[in-house]
């Protein structure tokens, strides 16, 4: 389905007259206006929401009027309680109503060329949670009842759906993670691989999309990005920075524009799958005008461009104001105003700058990016930890490939230990070797949070003889530039075999350079990782010279601001694509440093290069195509 090298643009999707009230209140017009307003814009791929309540509306009557507890007599369809058809269809609780619907839905968009993800079963919608009466108040993941019919439901469903050519994909539900507490990573690994089976089994043909997960321990997450990975044909990504810590960057910024990308790359690599952007989005209201976001969803796009993410799908397609009922009447949570268009089809910004970025896909003379090359292999057990530290390794040029710190350790000759807590979820066995293969040869960077591994005093070539609470920040000179960090901690180190590299202003070592064996080990004496992850405008000041400092890659291309994102794409030895980003909210002009060994042959994107001067407006990018002109 996801090709790589290529980008697929799309729209979550309901009906821009109801929403969520769509299949009860059917208007194939409405949904042909909708499909050809997306065709008109270069989108191709939708994500659709088949509500459970509508499609199953089951109800559970019982046995009353007695001391005894009531007993369960029949399953009956909708409001009026009418048995059950003697048909396939009837007899999974399913409402063909609602069914014909859907396939109405479907040839729309194969008539304007749209691909479908389908949501199957959709449980949770826009912080509202939808079951029909039978299942209220049942734990869906373990109660026998619940799962019987939501195994019906899936079989049904699929098998009802399994040859129309408009279907790309198949997905549980949205947010399944959200629907209700799971009693463990069992419970919920369990559940997924049942309704997968049940899938497969009615449609072998098409992917699935696994279920959003974000965790790499058990004892923290219960939906865990590897158990998805071996269960799932695809991985996703849902991202939202408006109540965390990103938001203090503002959202025409590098740690808001990277977040969705970086996160698809840290979970292909940790479970084994693609994974694409299915749902970002943003409350435009509070940050941002109407043509910043426009600039926003841009530079999301060449970023997941850049990084493979293969689609990318907004929240969502229309605004949602004009709608007076549950959940959008709520005063509480749901925002209203996500949508690249108005509920009267008129097109924000943002869904002019889809159009003209699938137009320049379209004719880019690039018709599949080249995958990066991985320079160093990082090992993470926490997923903010895991974006500071490709934030930091893609403003110094480095490309890094992650693994899981509690799988077992792969083969590398750069490796990333960053902000390593007690022992990182690295086993002994793995950390053994990990000491084994830097004295062959390799290199391995660790920032110590609270780092207790064994013999860190042989390999790191230093000791820690104080700790203590820090009370003041720590500050340091890096190559000319004055920096000043909170940290949790003060540490004073005791140097032995290694060098120190960095110091405080106080004279207190910062980062050391050790010898072991035929290998090099860095250590950082504080979390560094974790302390930016947490710091506002953090990636604003220039600590990615620490990760050059560690592993100085040259580029081709060079741009002195960190707020340009760089990318190379070699497609053999000797010819690159280069993609360039203003990840900021700022117009860049600047004169990029071409290699003297290559030439460049063209440049295309939505920022200008004129007499070897860059011009990027805000969120914009460009794309240049290099040629060794001599050998290196």
């Amino acid at each position: 389905m996801l090709k790589t090298g290529k980008l697929i643009i799309g729209l979550n999707y309901w009906a821009s007259d109801q929403a969520t009230r769509m299949w009860k209140h059917w208007s194939a017009e409405t949904v042909e206006k909708d499909m050809a307003l997306f065709e008109q814009h270069g989108i191709t791929l939708l994500r659709v929401f088949p509500l459970w309540p509508d499609f199953q509306p089951i109800r559970l009557l019982q046995y009353g009027g007695s001391t005894n507890a009531t007993t369960d007599r029949e399953v009956c369809m909708g409001e009026d309680e009418l048995p059950l058809p003697d048909t396939p269809a009837g007899r999974a609780g399913m409402d063909e109503t609602m069914l014909d619907h859907f396939r109405e839905l479907c040839d729309i968009a194969e008539k304007h060329r749209i691909k479908l993800i389908v949501a199957i079963m959709t449980v949770h919608m826009t912080g509202r949670h939808y079951v029909p009466p039978a299942i209220e108040n049942r734990d869906m993941f373990t109660d026998p009842f619940a799962l019987k019919w939501e195994m019906k439901f899936y079989e049904c469903f699929v098998r009802t759906f399994k040859d129309h050519p408009a279907i790309a994909a198949w997905e549980t539900g949205n947010e399944m993670n959200y629907t209700g507490p799971v009693q463990s990573a069992d419970h919920a690994w369990v559940w997924t691989k049942m309704m997968h089976d049940i899938i497969r089994l009615a449609d072998p043909s098409r992917p699935i999309v696994g279920v959003m997960a974000e965790g790499l321990d058990p004892k923290v997450s219960k939906w865990l990005i590897a158990d998805q990975g071996e269960l799932a044909d695809y991985a996703s990504v849902h991202r939202y920075d408006i109540l965390n810590i990103g938001s203090s960057d503002g959202f025409l910024h590098v740690r808001n524009l990277y977040r969705a990308a970086a996160e698809c790359r840290i979970v292909t690599d940790i479970g084994g799958k693609p994974c694409f952007t299915e749902e970002t989005g943003n409350w435009r209201n509070i940050a941002l005008t109407l043509e910043e976001m426009g600039s926003t969803l841009n530079a999301l796009l060449w970023n997941a461009w850049a990084e493979d993410c293969r689609a990318f799908l907004w929240w969502c397609a229309f605004d949602q104001t004009h709608l007076n009922f549950a959940p959008y009447h709520w005063g509480d949570w749901p925002g209203l105003e996500h949508g690249v268009f108005t509920e009267e089809h008129k097109p924000h910004p943002s869904a002019k700058k889809i159009a003209s970025f699938a137009k320049m896909l379209q004719d880019s003379p690039v018709t599949e990016l080249p995958p990066m090359k991985p320079d160093a292999l990082c090992l993470i057990d926490n997923l903010e930890i895991g974006f500071s530290t490709y934030l930091l390794a893609r403003q110094a040029g480095i490309n890094l490939k992650f693994q899981a710190a509690r799988a077992a350790l792969a083969d590398a000759t750069v490796y990333f230990l960053p902000s390593l807590t007690d022992r990182g979820g690295i086993s002994l066995e793995d950390w053994q070797t990990l000491q084994k293969k830097v004295g062959q040869g390799a290199i391995c960077y660790i920032s110590a949070d609270d780092c207790n591994q064994p013999n860190m005093r042989e390999f790191c070539g230093m000791q820690v003889f104080r700790r203590r609470k820090a009370v003041s920040p720590m500050r340091c000179n890096l190559e000319g530039a004055e920096l000043a960090l909170n940290r949790e901690w003060e540490k004073s180190i005791q140097v032995e075999t290694a060098k120190v590299l960095l110091s405080d202003a106080n004279g207190n070592p910062l980062l050391l350079r050790n010898q072991f064996g035929k290998g090099t080990v860095y250590t950082m004496t504080f979390g560094l990782e974790k302390i930016l992850s947490n710091t506002a405008r953090a990636y604003d000041l220039p600590w990615w010279k620490v990760y050059r400092m560690i592993l100085d890659k040259k580029q081709i291309i060079t741009i002195s601001d960190n707020s340009v994102i760089i990318t190379e794409h070699y497609s053999d030895d000797h010819n690159v694509a280069i993609v360039v980003v203003n990840c900021s909210d700022q117009e860049k002009t600047v004169r990029p440093e071409v290699a003297s060994a290559w030439k460049v042959n063209g440049v295309f994107g939505d920022g200008t290069y004129e007499n070897e001067k860059l011009i990027l407006p805000p969120g914009s990018g460009v794309v240049f195509l290099c040629t060794l002109c001599t050998e290196r």
